[in-house]
């Protein structure tokens, strides 16, 4: 509980009294927002209390199109354990938690004088092809350069006090320079409006999770709450070939060989997303190479060119899991992400439920949410907004 409101509840008043005291101070009760889905959002008019709806969903990416000499991996919110959400009032600007390089004379030392004005630089993250503002009440120049995520320079920007500008597609910092008495001044938001300037302020809002938080279509890993409990639901299974598999080969005739596998413990008709094939719908309508679940059956078309022998179905079936095995040996092995049958619950840990009790909250006026994640997870919120 905020500090400036927990005095509230040591006054000797009616309760009524005290209701509407904490509501002034919160910024007042205000109406319930629709419920908004996404992964990112931009909120105005928002009230400074806690979000109503704060859900994490899981979330998979695979950028391209994969065959089995070329793997396009499946990444997942939540890969690398925890899920971390940043939110922000509108000003981005944080003087406090920037990487500062300054400028420095022949001997090591801080340039510091009233003609230089660029003494300080500050490398802030930034999204790509974004608008931004830039704001400061000092009439003083500054020169902003756009940086790639290895800090590599892009673009400088034009010198100009107030001013907005567009990130390039390449941008994961800019750079901004200026002298040191600026900093407490200046207001960094996304958008093109200037806005009365605000002091920085943040929350991380992060969860560790116990696998991946994975997605298929619309179907999403997420957390559930059943009878006062919660749980870690992942409704998305990963299988990974090793070439111990007990294949069945339907036939060698034609250009692509068919591979099934039973797959009983996957949704029937289960959507399914690989690393190394494609997904194709009737495998049996479509002589190409890719892959399906259906009839609780795995089945992979594979060309011929890919296997060292195929003049029987015995040879075949080997050469194929010789490719599997190799892959597996190597610490890369080809894998499917499909529905389950039965969802997997796993109960939360107490940090898990801890952050699952106890949601962020808004800002007044304006509220920035975005992640901090290589892939970020999907969201479901609810929050307090004026009337």
């Amino acid at each position: 509980m905020s500090k400036f409101l927990y005095p509230i509840y040591k006054l000797k008043t009616k309760s009524y009294i005290k209701w509407w005291l904490y509501h002034k101070k919160a910024g007042g009760s205000g109406v319930l927002s629709e419920i908004l889905e996404g992964f990112s959002f931009n909120l105005e008019n928002t009230l400074n209390r806690k979000f109503k709806l704060f859900e994490i969903e899981g979330n998979s990416v695979q950028d391209g199109s994969p065959s089995p000499d070329n793997e396009v991996p499946i990444l997942s919110s939540g890969d690398n354990g925890s899920i971390n959400e940043k939110i922000q009032t509108r000003n981005l600007f944080d003087k406090n938690n920037i990487i500062i390089g300054k400028r420095l004379d022949g001997s090591g030392l801080p340039i510091v004088t009233d003609n230089d004005y660029f003494t300080t630089n500050y490398f802030i993250e930034v999204k790509p092809n974004t608008i931004y503002h830039l704001t400061s009440i000092i009439n003083q120049s500054k020169c902003i350069c756009c940086y790639d995520k290895n800090k590599n320079f892009i673009e400088r920007l034009i010198y100009l006090n107030t001013y907005t500008f567009t990130t390039t597609n390449d941008t994961a910092f800019i750079k901004i320079s200026m002298k040191t008495n600026e900093i407490d001044t200046l207001q960094l938001e996304q958008g093109t409006t200037a806005t009365p300037y605000v002091p920085h302020e943040e929350q991380d809002y992060s969860i560790f999770v116990q696998q991946p938080m994975r997605s298929i279509g619309d179907v999403r890993d997420g957390f559930v709450k059943v009878d006062g409990n919660w749980y870690e639901r992942h409704y998305i299974g990963r299988y990974i070939f090793t070439g111990e598999e007990n294949f069945n080969v339907k036939n060698i005739e034609d250009e692509n060989i068919l591979f099934q596998l039973d797959f009983s413990f996957a949704k029937n008709n289960s959507e399914v997303l690989c690393n190394n094939l494609k997904k194709i719908n009737n495998i049996w309508a479509n002589n190409i190479e890719g892959i399906e679940i259906a009839d609780k059956k795995l089945r992979i078309r594979i060309n011929k060119k890919s296997l060292t022998d195929i003049t029987t179905k015995d040879k075949a079936t080997a050469s194929f899991k010789s490719y599997l095995a190799e892959r597996y040996v190597n610490g890369n092995p080809v894998y499917v992400n499909y529905l389950l049958a039965d969802p997997l619950d796993l109960p939360c840990t107490p940090e898990q439920v801890e952050q699952l009790e106890n949601l962020p909250s808004t800002y007044k006026d304006f509220t920035i949410i975005q992640s901090e994640d290589e892939t970020p997870a999907y969201l479901k919120i609810q929050y307090y907004k004026e009337g």
